[in-house]
């Protein structure tokens, strides 16, 4: 992996903000355990590109590594909460959602002290892949202050009390996801596939009465799955290698045009929610989308 030293963004450092007459919507950004923010670089791009400010949050102790300004380095220390114990994974998950609460604190100052007034605070939005997807549901459920919010193929954790989300929420999954999810709710699958999901049976069984659950919850919410996409496709992961999908971590699809569409749903669904135009693709099926699905219609 050496080789990702050479990958260029499309990014510059420490560029000052538009001198415009504008205010412009925040995206939090949180990653998928044990990633990085950097995973998400094209996704941050192409939501700054159309007017919006972006903050990537990298969980410290929970990244591949996370550097720090004076040098030092914090690695993945926290992987004793993630051994399907769904206590565990809920105070995990708890300690992300207060990373997102501290962030939006913290920007609060920042745009009285570095970016003139230039955030709209009003409008905050968050979005993340996997545990972090869940992190988003969490954050937007619980923070007044996050208008609307996307998971991204993340399952839910700590839903035990919990009623319908009020806001306005994406639910973007992987067709595997979709796939697997179908078949267990309606008692079809078989003790093959829940092998090679790398639970056992009794795991399994308790993982499917948390989803019960989690769509008694998400009832209100919106939902589409792509169509020939796995797990890292909603991260830049599908950018980087064709090798990852011999892996089976990315689908059929290609990587490019799974980024697109992944890119373009996003940014509708922030575009119509915290600035209040838009929306045609998040409504209802699109014939130059013919990958994406509705699972509700």
């Amino acid at each position: 992996m050496d080789y990702w030293r050479y990958i260029k963004t499309n990014s510059y450092e420490n560029v000052a903000i538009s001198s415009a007459e504008a205010r412009y919507p925040v995206v939090v950004i949180s990653h998928g355990f044990g990633t990085s923010r950097l995973l998400h670089a094209s996704q941050a791009e192409h939501l700054a590109s159309h007017g919006f400010v972006a903050v990537a949050i990298d969980h410290t102790y929970s990244t591949m590594a996370t550097a720090f300004p004076d040098g030092r380095m914090a690695g993945l220390t926290t992987e004793r909460y993630m051994n399907g114990v769904s206590e565990n994974s809920s105070k995990l998950g708890n300690i992300w959602t207060q990373d997102a609460d501290f962030v939006i604190n913290q920007l609060d100052q920042l745009n009285r002290d570095a970016f003139n007034g230039k955030l709209d605070m009003d409008n905050i939005g968050m979005m993340g892949h996997s545990f972090g997807g869940a992190t988003a549901f969490n954050a937007a459920y619980s923070n007044p202050k996050i208008k609307a919010g996307i998971n991204m193929d993340g399952s839910l954790y700590n839903v035990n009390g919990k009623q319908a989300i009020s806001k306005p929420f994406l639910f973007m999954e992987s067709s595997s996801f979709m796939n697997i999810k179908d078949k267990a709710l309606s008692g079809k699958i078989s003790d093959e596939e829940i092998k090679n999901s790398g639970l056992t049976k009794e795991e399994f069984n308790k993982m499917i009465e948390e989803r019960k659950k989690e769509y008694k919850i998400i009832d209100q919410a919106s939902m589409v799955y792509i169509e020939g996409t796995e797990h890292y496709n909603f991260t830049d992961l599908q950018l980087y290698s064709k090798l990852l999908k011999q892996l089976g971590m990315t689908g059929d699809i290609d990587g490019e045009r799974s980024a697109v569409i992944v890119n373009r749903y996003v940014l509708d669904f922030f575009n119509k929610h915290l600035k209040e135009t838009g929306g045609g693709l998040i409504s209802k099926p699109n014939p130059s989308y013919p990958e994406v699905k509705f699972p509700k219609e």
